[in-house]
């Protein structure tokens, strides 16, 4: 099911490929990425983010954990 799925069609004129299918969500996700690895001052933020993740410097939280911090008192 190519809606759902990572699955892409290339299409061909003449042999020669000249447009790619692909899901809705997959191009939902491809633009997401685009926009984030355009964005200068977001991948500065990410990197740094890393760096302290290497370093010791930075906690790591499981989403469940994330949601009773959040959801927790509401």
């Amino acid at each position: 099911d190519l809606e759902t799925s990572d699955e892409e069609i290339t299409i061909t004129r003449n042999g020669r490929a000249t447009a790619v299918l692909i899901g809705y969500e997959a191009f939902e996700r491809w633009k997401e990425t685009t926009e984030i690895l355009s964005d200068r001052r977001l991948l500065a933020e990410v990197r740094r983010g890393m760096a302290s993740l290497k370093r010791g410097r930075a906690k790591v939280f499981r989403t469940r954990d994330l949601d009773r911090l959040f959801n927790d008192g509401r």
